[in-house]
């Protein structure tokens, strides 16, 4: 709890406006100005755990750190963050107890290899160190700068896992501490991938009819199809004009990285294809997979044929359509719809597309 109410009474200290140099002031600054853009961008949170090594002129022992980092993504490869540490050391000195030590740092970093799950990065920036022996003797507050290298590992889209090494450097001591540290980032931010509506069936052309006795145009000599209605279209021997017109509708769904599992907010879009199938004994259905651009192609190419099956499985058993009239393909990553290199891009990728087409036979009206 003592860990907690220092860091809102370090917050409430940054809001009262003081124009200072202090890091901790600029830093919940940059905090409220990301919170305005989380609509628009992607916010980090990082908790993490580490060693801090200190340097043998502060006479205080090495030490465990806790740290959270709360951070902006200004594009897929550059991130600010700002970074809360703290660690309870034992002093050197005979009698002198723990120090509380903190360091409040405002970062920026730069990734690279977004596209893939490893993704190393170099962090430069620098901020506020404070220490306070027992008791809250002795409290001390320096200027500090940092540098850093890591690495993320992603998991899931949206949440990896991290690890790095630390240089502090004390501008007013010229100390040398290091950190190093493991943990978490989990991103969120971004827009929903919108669903694809279904194919309109086009409306056939009306053809004008001019009259005899039935009104359809032909003469009774050749009217082999007497009384036909007045509102269809009707040939050369005034029989109903009839056509093989062919209806379809399609169908898409998503899947989350690396799996095959249909997830039950699809179900309208699959239910839609069975309906057609249904309606029309003599349509068909093609189901194509697809994944995103990360892992081998051999996986790719099976992962996306396990996807199509999936949804044929779904059609067979849920809805009793015949193996028969369904196809399924996997077509790996080779026909992406986004771009590889987002998380948002690679959302839309991950996917099973279907058509399901059918011929009817349609009397033309007019």
């Amino acid at each position: 709890m003592a860990l907690l109410y220092d860091s809102l009474h370090l917050v409430i200290i940054c809001l009262q406006g003081y124009l200072t140099m202090k890091l901790h002031r600029l830093a919940v600054a940059t905090f409220l100005a990301t919170a305005a853009m989380a609509a628009h961008a992607e916010i980090t949170v990082s908790p993490m755990v580490g060693y801090h090594m200190f340097d043998n002129d502060k006479n205080i022992d090495d030490e465990a750190e806790s740290s959270l980092a709360l951070g902006y993504r200004v594009n897929p490869n550059v991130g600010l963050e700002l970074r809360y540490g703290f660690a309870n050391p034992t002093s050197k000195t005979s009698g002198a107890g723990d120090v509380r030590h903190e360091m409040a740092t405002l970062d920026t970093y730069y990734r690279f290899n977004v596209e893939n799950k490893l993704q190393p990065y170099v962090l430069i920036g620098g901020g506020l160190a404070r220490g306070t022996g027992s008791g809250g003797a002795g409290y001390v507050e320096h200027t500090i700068a940092n540098v850093a290298i890591g690495t993320f590992y992603e998991i899931y889209d949206n949440l990896a896992f991290r690890a790095e090494l630390r240089g502090v450097e004390d501008m007013q001591e010229s100390d040398h501490d290091g950190i190093a540290s493991i943990g978490v980032t989990y991103s969120f931010g971004g827009a929903e991938p919108a669903a694809i509506a279904p194919a309109a069936v086009v409306a056939p052309v009306a053809v004008k009819v001019d009259g005899d006795d039935d009104k359809d145009g032909v003469l009774n000599s050749a009217d082999k199809c007497p009384g036909t209605p007045t509102a269809v279209v009707v040939t050369a021997d005034g029989c109903p004009k009839v056509l093989m017109e062919t209806v379809s509708r399609e169908m898409r769904v998503l899947f989350d990285t690396d799996k095959s599992i249909v997830k039950p907010e699809f179900n309208d879009e699959i239910e839609g294809v069975a309906k057609l199938l249904k309606e029309y004994p003599t349509a068909t259905v093609e189901i194509q997979g697809h994944t995103d651009s990360r892992g081998s192609a051999s996986y790719n190419d099976a992962l996306s044929q396990r996807r199509a099956d999936a949804i044929a499985n779904v059609l067979v058993k849920n809805y009793g359509i015949a193996a028969n009239r369904i196809s399924t393909k996997g077509y790996g990553a080779s026909q992406p719809v986004a771009d590889n290199k987002t998380a948002e891009g690679r959302a839309k990728n991950r996917r099973s597309v279907a058509v399901a087409e059918g011929e009817v036979k349609v009397t033309v009206k007019k």
